[in-house]
């Protein structure tokens, strides 16, 4: 059942399978046909008839509208010899409705085999008259021509619909890409602050003991002097890969705070101007921000960053007012972020599902210093959650 399922949907109204049906069927007519001609010693104006038929499929693939006029011509030729053409203007019926499925323009395909329909179907009627034979036949070309072409038009509507589907994928697939490599960016700049800060302590430290050494300690101050130059050494390639990675930032797209390259890392200081800059641009926040007390800058840095994505989120994926806590539980420091989920099927798997752009960087920043992420729909609310370590850690 499943492969037939499959093989009924990768059917196409203008694939090359449905002229191949239809031609099968037509030569199979014309096959039948000439066994009758011969059969009836009918003489060459059927044959030649048939022949023309066999023909226009032929050169169908290639000159459409020329095999149109050949199967046109076939009734005609088959009227005047007195031979009844009803297989030779049903075999031009069905060439019309292959060719209009796959090229378009049904009026023309129709305003082409029309006249020799008719004119075939009234110079040998048959048994049902001239007039109703006729009429037949026309109305059985005007339902071939709209046929074929309402087939091509779904056929082309349903290639829109995958097309758009594919689109959006890919569109989707780059924004995450984009959004996780903006991510790490920030993270290796926030990084080299930080590494900044502690090797500029290092270095002072060094130097202090290097002063305060005794005279005549020379392979001490030799060693103290190389671990400076160690630290100076840190200190220049971090600058030279954090120059590296900030080259993929230039195309970042502008963010409710553009971050200065040259900034110092922020903390948990600067979160209310976060919260404010986010209520300029239109986002109601409702922040309730506790006094943790010092942290280290890493731990800061994280918060920030965190609460910087969950807002962003929120403001592109939410509706109505998004509620802020930050507070410590013992030795852990906890920020949750809720915001209402937009009630569009076009935002629900967005909102609805924990892998979504930023949050891989999400996890991986807060993964980085030691702590968890939830981040979860929870019945009409978004709800991200995050722990972070913070004993023994305070700078």
């Amino acid at each position: 059942m499943r492969r037939l399922r499959a093989i009924w949907g990768s059917w196409r109204p203008d694939d090359r399978w449905v002229f191949r049906g239809t031609a099968a069927v037509v030569l199979l007519a014309c096959a039948i046909e000439s066994g009758r001609v011969i059969a009836a010693d009918a003489g060459p104006g059927p044959g030649i008839a048939v022949a023309a038929t066999v023909l226009a499929v032929v050169a169908a693939p290639w000159t459409p509208w020329t095999a149109l006029g050949l199967a046109t011509v076939a009734p005609v030729l088959g009227g005047l010899s007195g031979w009844s053409p009803i297989v030779t203007w049903s075999c031009a019926v069905l060439l019309l409705f292959a060719v209009s499925s796959r090229q378009g323009h049904p009026v023309r395909a129709a305003a082409i085999v029309a006249p020799g329909v008719v004119i075939g179907t009234l110079l040998a009627p048959g048994e049902g008259g001239a007039v109703p034979t006729a009429l037949g036949a026309l109305i059985s070309v005007v339902a071939a021509a709209a046929i074929g072409s309402g087939l091509r038009v779904q056929h082309q509507y349903r290639a829109s619909l995958e097309q758009r589907a594919a689109d959006a994928v890919a569109t989707r697939e780059l924004e995450a890409e984009r959004r996780v490599a903006e991510e790490r960016v920030r993270i290796a700049r926030d990084l080299h602050d930080v590494i900044g800060h502690e090797i500029a302590v290092v270095s002072m430290q060094l130097g202090v003991a290097e002063v305060t050494l005794p005279a005549g300690a020379d392979e001490a101050r030799r060693a103290l002097d190389a671990a400076r130059d160690g630290v100076r050494n840190v200190l220049t390639e971090t600058q030279h890969v954090l120059t590296v990675l900030r080259s993929a930032d230039a195309g970042r797209s502008e963010r409710a705070d553009p971050d200065d390259p040259t900034a110092p890392a922020p903390g948990i200081a600067q979160l209310p101007g976060l919260v404010a800059s986010y209520e300029r641009i239109g986002l109601d926040v409702d922040a309730r921000l506790d006094d943790v007390g010092p942290v280290s800058v890493p731990i800061g840095v994280t918060v920030y960053r965190v609460l910087q994505e969950s807002l962003t989120n929120a403001h592109r994926h939410g509706e109505g007012r998004t509620t802020v806590t930050l507070a410590r539980a013992g030795d852990d420091l906890v920020l949750e972020v809720r915001n209402p989920r937009r009630r569009t099927p076009a935002d629900e798997p967005v909102a609805g599902r924990s892998s979504g752009l930023g949050l891989v960087g999400m996890r991986e920043r807060v993964a980085a210093v030691g702590g968890s992420v939830q981040a979860a729909a929870d019945g009409v609310l978004f709800v991200v959650r995050v722990h972070l370590p913070t004993a023994n850690g305070a700078r």
